[in-house]
């Protein structure tokens, strides 16, 4: 795995950048099919800033925290990476087995019960359903995208602050 550290407005101790390439690379024992990771540190205000972004697979697994030290954030986010891939192996290994008709008659009852409230339309890359749902949970995002047969186009399901939910309809860009 390739790891590519900077540091946005701030020099970046070599201490630091070691334990970052330490800990970041111990996730390959978890994820085989990782190609590379982002490391990107800065400061906001009093707070020491990691984000840290791993493309695997065609996947991209994010997770960031704001620590008083660079070491305590990379700690978290190796922690936060961790749990989210082994979620992602779990539930990919799942859905492979479960895959029954009665499981996607659910999955469209589940999605008729909520109240849409709001509709836009956006520029979106082409998914498939089960990638859409995986690529939202990699990266802790509370929307998820599927192909919406009624109206032959790719739609956005999304939870709104309010509780409520919206569907974005897609055109393209």
């Amino acid at each position: 795995m390739k790891i590519q550290i900077t540091g946005r407005n701030v020099t970046v101790p070599d201490d630091v950048v070691e334990y970052a390439n330490e800990k970041i690379g111990k996730l390959d024992k978890y994820f085989h099919n990782i190609m590379d990771a982002q490391v990107i540190f800065s400061e906001q205000k009093t707070k020491r800033v990691c984000e840290v972004t791993i493309h695997a697979s065609g996947k991209i697994i994010r997770a960031e925290n704001k620590g008083t030290e660079y070491k305590e954030s990379i700690d978290i986010v190796a922690e936060k990476l961790e749990r989210q891939i082994r979620r992602y192996k779990e539930k990919f290994q799942t859905r492979k087995k479960e895959q029954t008709p009665e499981l996607e008659h659910i999955e469209e009852e589940d999605f008729e019960a909520p109240k849409i409230v709001r509709v836009k339309e956006v520029a979106v890359k082409q998914m498939m359903y089960d990638e859409a749902i995986m690529q939202m949970e990699l990266l802790s995002h509370d929307f998820f995208v599927f192909y919406n047969t009624e109206n032959d186009r790719i739609n956005v399901l999304y939870k709104r602050n309010d509780g409520d939910y919206g569907v974005l309809e897609p055109v393209r860009a």
